[in-house]
């Protein structure tokens, strides 16, 4: 076996040494080269591989050519810096180190003279063959550019089909090229290319996916006759062949690909840049045949889509159709129905609407107390928002949302990192408790993962303004910590564990949260649904209130109107009922009605508003309403730009106008 190996060339060499996964350095055992303790280095380069495995002292690669065909970047036949295979043993970005090149126009119609012949030419695009898998795990050999002038990654929709990719249809955007004509995207996907040289050589890529890009690269088979000095290169593509382009691979990767160091000859313009997956070949190469019906011309840019910025903007006036219930939110509501439960408060208890077991979350512990540290490290260094923190714990502990875990040592279930968000702009509770339920575990589940989201339960945003408009006398409150005041099934409280202490010299403890927390899928739908339950039970004896409930509450805010003051009353004291009946309390209540605001309790009426002054300013779904002038109006910073339609078309995409 020794004796055939040392007959081969040294890329024959390393092509072995790599399908057997070995050591390019010692030739020995399956790990990298970074790793390996051999101390010894390569006798040619002085590089860290085996000089078995040296290109340099092949200069021709074992292909004879003539004095001053085959020269290198500089005065070498190839760069010094990648003298032999030691770079495919990295498998995070490399560093570029030389100048990219931006490759972005085609034009496989030109003709040119030739000293070889008189065919044809065509402008080489570099090109790479990566291996991308299905939806099965087989993979596909699919051709890409390699474009530093592309500010996107792109793949075709038919490769996407292909390889069965689930399409994210969120993406908004356009692509753009020369005379700057737009081509709408039909989304993103995400995959892996591997190389085709080295299966250890992976990147996740994230593309815009589009109809069409260019037809086959090239035109026509190139004329190798002229390109014998790159036959022995390990090539990133067959380039010679004519082939379907399946995506773009653009400036976002292109930087971690290049490597540097290229081969060219004197007798015509194609270089072979060296790369992380091959040889990459561009430049002019001559054609085997000319056919002058084929024309292929490319370019590729990405604009800012300040244009579905624009129709977005337009799209808020269209009224939503009723969704129809798919089969996981009819499955989400017999869940529920099953085992809410009300209790002898009037309250209700619910449990976790799983889509998936439980056993399938893996350990959380140790990430939920990574996080912590890191949280605490930050109140640490600030008092204040230490001591702010520990006092919404504190609040939580005392209301019995939050109480310690009886045993300590069960790191069952899931733990729940958690952090603070500041929002000076609030009324109340400027400084809040968040929950991460979407962290992953070891298992790459996260509890949001396994759980519902359940259907959407709230009234359109566009009808509940209408109707808030629609009689003289308006009045809006808030549900107090609406999430809080739903007990959670005790069985299911191990998945909302938390880990706290008041100060670092204390003991971290396991706490459980007992009650719908927000930070999880299923919480607004457990939230709204249960709402809409207490109107359902509590119908017969507050019968105004509860049939606002369904038409003016959008999730914890209540936004209505009333024909006059007498009937704005009863519905005051009808809401109050039938909340406090459900264990909930209405607060921050706010009216144009100087009569009703007198009927109203101070200690329930909005902070800014206990009583008329010149800036009685509420904020209601997301829009500035004056109580006292009851008018909408918009709070807008406007840059010191130049007035062009650009920047107008920026600035008014910015304003939130649901009407």
């Amino acid at each position: 076996m020794v004796p055939k190996f040392l007959k081969l060339s040294p890329q024959d060499r390393f092509s072995t040494i790599k399908q057997h996964a070995l050591c390019v350095n010692c030739l020995t055992g399956a790990h990298k080269v970074s790793e390996c303790k051999s101390k010894s280095n390569c006798s040619n380069c002085k590089v860290k591989h085996n000089t078995l495995l040296c290109f340099k002292n092949k200069v021709s690669f074992s292909v004879k050519v003539g004095p001053g065909e085959l020269k290198g970047h500089g005065s070498e036949s190839r760069s010094s810096r990648n003298t032999g295979p030691e770079e495919s043993e990295s498998f995070s970005p490399p560093t570029p180190h030389s100048p990219s090149v931006s490759v972005l126009c085609s034009d496989d119609n030109h003709v040119l003279s030739s000293s070889h012949n008189n065919s044809g030419s065509t402008v080489l695009l570099s090109t790479v063959k990566v291996l991308i898998p299905d939806n099965n795990g087989h993979y596909h050999p699919l051709r890409f550019i390699l474009d530093s002038g592309s500010q996107s990654n792109l793949i075709l929709e038919s490769t996407r089909k292909k390889l069965g990719l689930p399409l994210n249809k969120d993406a908004t955007t356009t692509i753009k090229g020369i005379g700057m004509g737009s081509n709408p995207v039909n989304g993103q996907v995400n995959f892996t290319i591997t190389s085709r040289l080295d299966s250890r050589i992976k990147y996740s890529i994230n593309a815009l996916v589009v109809d069409k890009i260019i037809d086959m690269l090239p035109s026509q088979p190139v004329d190798m006759s002229h390109l014998k000095y790159l036959e022995q290169l390990p090539l990133a593509d067959d380039f010679m062949k004519p082939d379907i382009v399946s995506g773009i691979l653009g400036a976002q990767i292109f930087p971690s690909l290049i490597l540097g160091d290229r081969v060219t000859s004197s007798t015509n313009n194609v270089v072979a840049l060296n790369t992380v997956l091959g040889y990459v070949v561009m430049g002019q190469a001559p054609l085997c045949s000319v056919d002058d019906s084929t024309s292929n011309t490319f370019c590729v840019f990405q604009d800012p889509p300040i244009d579905n910025l624009l129709k977005r903007f337009w799209e808020i006036e269209t009224v939503a159709a009723p969704a129809m219930l798919n089969d996981e939110d009819k499955k989400c509501e017999e869940l529920y129905s099953s085992s809410v439960h009300r209790n002898d408060d009037g309250s209700y208890t619910v449990s976790l609407p799983f889509k998936g077991s439980p056993d399938e979350l893996g350990d959380s512990y140790h990430s939920a107390r990574n996080r912590f540290f890191s949280l605490e490290r930050k109140l640490q260094s600030n008092p204040e928002l230490r001591s702010g923190y520990n006092k919404v714990i504190q609040e939580n502990i005392d209301e019995g949302y939050l109480s310690v875990a009886v045993d300590q040592s069960d790191r069952s279930g899931f733990f729940i990192p958690h952090h603070m968000v500041v929002r000076p702009d609030k009324a109340s509770s400027k400084l809040r408790c968040v929950f991460d339920a979407s962290m992953q575990s070891s298992s790459s589940k996260s509890l949001n993962d396994l759980l519902f989201t359940g259907p959407k339960l709230y009234t359109d945003l566009f009808v509940i303004l209408l109707n808030f408009r629609l009689f003289p006398v308006v009045m809006v409150a808030d549900i107090r910590k609406m999430f809080l005041q739903i007990k959670l099934n005790p069985d299911d409280w191990k998945y909302q564990k938390i880990l706290w202490r008041f100060h670092p010299d204390d003991q971290l403890l396991s706490h459980v949260l007992t009650t719908v927390t927000f930070g999880l899928r299923c919480s607004p739908f457990l939230a709204l649904r249960t709402v809409k339950q207490l109107a359902m039970d509590e119908a017969n004896n507050f019968p105004l209130a509860a049939s606002k409930v369904e038409t003016d509450l959008y999730m914890d805010d209540l936004a209505t109107s009333v024909f006059n003051a007498d009937e704005a009353c009863v519905l005051f004291e009808q809401m109050v009922g039938l909340f406090k009946a459900g264990g909930f309390t209405l607060t921050k209540w706010a009216t144009n009605s100087g009569e009703v605001l007198q009927e109203i309790p101070v200690a329930d009426r909005l902070s800014e508003i206990v009583q008329w002054d010149a800036d009685s300013s509420v904020k209601i779904l997301g829009l500035q309403w004056s109580a006292d002038r009851d008018i909408f109006y918009f709070k807008i910073n406007i840059d010191n730009k130049p007035c062009t339609k650009r920047n107008m078309l920026s600035l008014i995409s910015r304003l939130f106008d649901p009407l």
